[in-house]
């Protein structure tokens, strides 16, 4: 079903997504869940062939056609892959509508059900306290150490009149993705005593790419106003709404 549903355009949510390799190409990753049991098909050989035609797609691919299903409606997308079924099985099963449509919602509604249960119990809180660990989706993971103050500030090298404190952030970045991660795109913000920290380059700077399977350790400097109360915000690509929070004081 792989090659078909694509030229189909059956994957096209809001832009033409392909559904082979769709996780490879930034679709967040299903972790954790694994294909949903196939509706136990009747003795008819339309709907075991249907079975196996889906069966060889990825359940992370088989949710994106049950999006595309509730984007464009049922009777759209069997229309759709009655013409890649024709393609991808000519020798196959006479293509039936009624059964196909009856099977994939039945799928797709276990499918759904089985992601939303693995989701609720996999996925993370983006509030942490030092010392604890963020996995994203891509499997960039990043900790937050306790941090600690290095010293305070004189008047004359205070960035402003709120960051008295130079508190250092320890960070241990792991990539377990299959992709190579550029760390020098790890943004960082910190929020201390109701004002915004100042970054200084002061400490290190990640200019490292971790491969597969790699892991480094940083230290990121700040200016603080209160190092009782500081949360440090961190995304592993910049993207603002990806980011995690550390929170808590420095004793």
């Amino acid at each position: 079903m792989r090659n078909t549903i694509s030229r189909a355009g059956m994957l096209a949510i809001a832009a033409a997504v392909a559904l082979n390799g769709c996780t490879d190409s930034g679709t967040p990753e299903v972790r954790g869940t694994t294909p949903a049991e196939t509706p136990a098909p009747a003795d008819d050989e339309f709907e075991v062939a249907l079975a196996d035609w889906w069966a060889e797609d990825a359940p992370a691919d088989q949710l994106l056609v049950c999006a595309y299903i509730d984007e464009v409606g049922m009777d759209a997308a069997i229309d759709e892959m009655a013409h890649g079924w024709a393609e991808d099985r000519p020798d196959g099963p006479e293509w039936n509508a009624e059964i196909a449509a009856v099977w994939v919602e039945a799928h797709c509604e276990s499918l759904r059900a089985e992601f939303d249960a693995d989701e609720q119990q996999e996925a993370p809180a983006d509030i942490l306290a030092y010392g604890e660990t963020f996995s994203w989706p891509s499997g960039v993971e990043i900790t937050v150490n306790q941090p600690w103050v290095e010293r305070n500030l004189e008047a004359d090298e205070s960035y402003d009149e709120h960051s008295t404190v130079m508190v250092y952030f320890p960070l241990a970045i792991a990539n377990y993705g299959g992709e190579a991660y550029d760390a020098t795109l790890m943004f960082t913000k910190v929020f201390s005593g109701g004002y915004e920290g100042t970054w200084v380059a002061e400490a290190d700077v990640p200019t490292m790419t971790l491969l597969p399977e790699q892991t480094a350790e940083v230290t990121i400097s700040y200016a603080v106003a209160d190092p009782t109360d500081v949360t440090m915000s961190v995304t592993p690509e910049g993207q603002v709404w990806d980011a995690s929070n550390w929170t808590g004081g420095i004793e």
